[in-house]
């Protein structure tokens, strides 16, 4: 009787320390930057930007997406709101010149950003 109680009993802590072990080794880390940004002008007051999700999560979902303007006059970044999907509309006033960097979040943390390029708005909205 010894022997039946035995088996089975070794063979579920091996199993545990088995599952332990290789749940141990997971490594969760925020993800990798978004990819490809672009900025597509709409009106002289609307963009669109638009990125392809990271190539890393990080071992986790993507939550959303930081979107944020540089002011040149100040020289200060600000937040332009966040994305669950891979595109974000902002409004900015007419004549503004600004650039955007885009951040990926997910449960771990935020991703370094990627920026677009320097864009002015007006009338020569596409």
């Amino acid at each position: 009787m010894k022997k039946t109680f035995l088996k089975p009993f070794v063979f579920i802590c091996l199993s545990l320390v088995i599952a332990t072990i290789a749940v141990a080794n997971v490594v969760l880390n925020p993800p990798s930057p978004p990819q490809a940004p672009n900025v597509n002008l709409k009106t002289a007051t609307l963009c669109e930007i638009t990125y392809k999700a990271p190539i890393d999560d990080g071992g986790s979902p993507i939550v959303s997406y930081e979107i944020e303007s540089f002011n040149f006059d100040t020289a200060k970044w600000t937040s332009r709101g966040s994305s669950t999907t891979l595109s974000h509309e902002v409004s900015m006033p007419k004549y503004t010149k600004t650039k955007f960097r885009i951040s990926a979040l997910n449960s771990v943390g935020r991703s370094h950003p990627v920026e677009t390029k320097e864009i002015t708005f007006s009338d020569l909205a596409r």
